[in-house]
């Protein structure tokens, strides 16, 4: 529990089972009325999948410990990493079962096949989301074909008999890593750029509860300072990536960084078009009212968004 990349691994359990920083959550969130309340919402979604987590624990150990028991081990000898705790030890695991093993055993797979598919949906919804909010024009249903045919032939390589290194090279540099500094970026976004007052404000005009100081402190200090830590120590402690102790060759390991490499450099390039576009005659001016809140932001609906100005005035 002292150890950095153990919280390192937690922090990405999370990231995977709620999807922050992916897009889905606000994807889904896009569709609610204006005045939904979100914030109950927030709640829900994150016990819930804290109480699946903790069970989703208990049972994975309970098996592991069963087959350990079994083969007369250490649980430490039977668990494994990624994808070989499910389709390996988990299936060996399984197997052990004295009551009725098939039964759990397609039980179990039906259900990761539920999640996976749930996932796939909710992620590829994103995407075409992002397309056609940013191109109206385009037929959506187009949009969808294009998307899950690239997926899907993106897709194939994780089928080739070094299908699942490549797996396991692009969670870890690909999504792992950038996601957890994608969220360290959004923490400092709203919580300084925008501003966590303007953040509360905002929920108290669209849900009527006004949150305390406990939300200010997570939104502004905690959540990036303590990704921001995490994050370095991770990588200042990072040691040569391995799978079933094989290391892997200098190419792919330099293929994974340009992977993270190629998802952060959005972020100048974003931001470079973002200060293009900001008020002022010098580079110094246009950089820092990039730094500040645009006016245009807010609700779009006119009416909405006057009773918004005059909320906000009132709280000024």
């Amino acid at each position: 529990m002292l150890e950095a990349k153990v919280w390192y691994a937690a922090v990405n359990q999370c990231f995977f089972s709620l999807s922050t920083t992916i897009g889905a959550l606000i994807m889904f969130g896009s569709y609610n009325n204006f005045n939904h309340n979100s914030y109950r919402d927030a709640w829900i979604v994150s016990g819930m999948d804290t109480l699946t987590s903790l069970f989703a624990g208990f049972t994975v150990f309970a098996v592991l410990g069963n087959l350990a028991g079994e083969l007369d081990v250490e649980v430490e000898d039977v668990a494994r990493a990624g994808a070989g705790l499910t389709f390996v030890s988990f299936a060996q695991g399984l197997g052990t079962f004295e009551v009725v093993p098939q039964l759990f055993s397609v039980l179990f797979y039906l259900m990761l096949l539920t999640l996976g598919v749930g996932s796939a949906v909710s992620l590829t919804q994103s995407i075409i989301a992002m397309i056609c909010d940013q191109f109206p024009k385009l037929v959506r249903w187009q949009v969808t074909t294009g998307v899950c045919l690239s997926g899907f032939l993106i897709g194939l390589i994780y089928v080739t008999p070094g299908g699942f290194f490549m797996q396991d090279l692009v969670e870890h540099f690909g999504a792992n890593f950038t996601i957890f500094f994608m969220a360290m970026l959004e923490g400092v976004a709203i919580g300084w750029v925008y501003g966590v007052n303007n953040w509360i404000t905002d929920l108290e005009f669209m849900v009527n509860v006004r949150l305390g100081w406990y939300w200010k402190i997570c939104w502004a200090g905690f959540v990036p300072v303590g990704l921001g830590v995490i994050l370095v120590y991770t990588l200042a402690t990072e040691t040569r990536w391995t799978m079933n102790k094989l290391e892997y060759p200098d190419s792919a390991i330099a293929l994974g960084w340009l992977l993270s490499s190629f998802g952060m450099a959005l972020i100048p390039l974003l931001g470079a078009f973002a200060i293009k576009k900001s008020e002022g005659n010098t580079f110094m001016e246009k950089f820092r009212n990039s730094l500040k809140p645009n006016i245009k932001w807010g609700p779009k609906k006119p009416s909405i968004r006057k009773k918004w100005l005059e909320f906000k005035a009132q709280r000024s």
